[in-house]
């Protein structure tokens, strides 16, 4: 996605057709790398506003930048189109707040996330890594009950 980003949408497409050849069965990131190649590849490089915005907010949170990550995702709100976007948009919103140390802010838009659980087509990775972080803030709150029932329910 880094080539994308630099505006070099054949090196992107280049990139993302070799990605094919390195997929580890049975390894969730590999298949999920694998899955977002395909799509990218199927709509040449194309991607809908909303996913340039979701690229660059994860990127961002990759790189431990919260804030800035928070700013970028806030863009996307008003260009949502599915329920995995809406899902995406509160995922990335919740996890950087979440490492903001916004606690309680977090712990609405999780909720939030899994009110919508049942419409997630594709994202749902979201879903256990969504689970832990509420179990995580929980734990944080000294309610260790909500936080094991959190953590068996990932």
């Amino acid at each position: 996605m880094c080539y994308f980003l630099l505006d070099n949408v054949d090196l992107a497409l280049r990139s993302m057709k070799s990605l094919l050849n390195w997929v580890r069965k049975d390894f969730e990131y590999d298949e999920f790398a694998q899955r977002k190649a395909k799509a990218f590849i199927a709509i040449e490089g194309n991607l809908s506003a909303f996913d340039q915005q979701y690229f660059i907010a994860t990127t961002l949170l990759e790189a431990c930048n919260y804030q800035k990550s928070l700013d970028v995702i806030s863009l996307a709100h008003n260009i949502i189109e599915t329920d995995d976007n809406r899902a995406c948009y509160l995922y990335i919103s919740a996890t950087c707040l979440y490492n903001l140390g916004e606690l309680d802010e977090a712990l609405q838009l999780y909720e939030s996330l899994l009110m919508i659980e049942k419409k997630i087509v594709h994202e749902k990775f979201i879903i256990p890594h969504s689970l832990v972080a509420i179990a995580e803030i929980h734990a944080n709150q000294d309610n260790k009950e909500k936080s094991l029932m959190y953590i068996k329910k990932a």
